[in-house]
This record gives C-alpha cells, sequence and structure tokens, in this order.
C-alpha cells in the first residue's frame, strides 16, 4: 500500500478531482462494482471485505478541569449538544498540526 498522506481542509478545496465523474455519473451500478474490482488497489484492500477487517480505535477521554474564556464557552454552546466534542477536536488538530511538541 502506498504511504499515507495527510491534507488540509483548504488543500483538498483548491485540488482539482482526478476523476470523470461525468464518465462515473453515465455508468450502472454494475459497472461500476465491475471497474473496482479490477483496481489494483481496491484488490490489495481486500475488496468489500476491507471493513471486517478494520479495528476502531477510540482514544481514551480523561476527564479535566479547565477554564475558557465565557465567549468560547458560549460559541460552542451556540453549535449545539456535542459542544465539548468540537471543542476537543480543534484542540486535537492544533496538536496534530504542531506533531514536534507531542509527547
Amino acid at each position: 500500500m502506498g504511504k499515507m498522506v495527510r491534507y488540509t481542509s483548504d488543500e483538498l478545496k483548491n485540488r482539482s478531482s482526478q476523476t470523470d465523474w461525468d464518465a462515473v455519473r453515465k455508468m450502472t451500478d454494475e459497472e461500476i462494482e465491475a471497474s473496482c474490482e479490477q483496481d489494483p488497489v481496491w484488490q490489495e484492500m481486500g475488496g468489500d471485505d476491507w471493513m471486517d477487517q478494520a479495528e476502531l480505535v477510540t482514544p481514551r477521554k480523561q476527564g479535566i478541569y479547565a477554564k475558557f474564556d465565557e465567549d468560547v464557552i458560549a460559541y460552542y454552546k451556540s453549535l449545539g449538544r456535542g459542544y465539548q466534542a468540537r471543542m476537543n477536536a480543534v484542540l486535537r488538530a492544533y496538536m496534530e498540526a504542531h506533531p514536534q511538541n507531542n509527547p
């Protein structure tokens, strides 16, 4: 399998697709499946069985006491349920963008 590459959302937005989407739209489901079966990357992944081999890994959560600015909390709460998970996602993105500081 090839090397894993990460892109920012801006890089993905500005990247041109290498897929001929007009041709894909004209294909039947059967033609798409046949095309996938002949794709060497698809074969290397194990075809439709690749998900059976996948392992979901969720980092353990640790409760902490932290203070945040009122407007920061208000903003995230205004986004609705899951605001703490979104805050965690922002902190994780920052951590992953600065790997030299990761423990």
